[in-house]
């Protein structure tokens, strides 16, 4: 099973920060967009674990795109907009 997730990635003046506003407090850093990125996946992938753990739905959050992040980039320098796409399968048979 796969979930689309829109993640939106700031660019700042020594690294990036990362965050899903599906997610909220589901966040990562890095040192370029491209590691950012990684990062995020990543933290997402362990979000998205704890929730199967918890017993909550995966359902489609996420997966539309989040126009706050339209409003919050008029005033950022650098901003990106990325759908990733986090393999849940693994994480739901262990859960199971």
């Amino acid at each position: 099973m796969r979930k689309d997730i829109w993640v939106c990635i700031e660019k700042g003046g020594n690294n990036c920060s990362a965050y899903a506003p599906a997610f909220p407090g589901c966040i990562s850093t890095g040192k370029t967009v491209e590691e950012t990125r990684r990062n995020m996946e990543d933290a997402l992938a362990f979000h998205l674990d704890g929730m199967l753990e918890d017993g909550l739905p995966l359902d489609e959050s996420g997966a539309e795109f989040p126009a706050e992040c339209i409003r919050n980039a008029e005033d950022k320098d650098e901003e990106y907009f990325v759908l990733l796409h986090i393999d849940v399968s693994p994480i739901a048979q262990t859960v199971q």
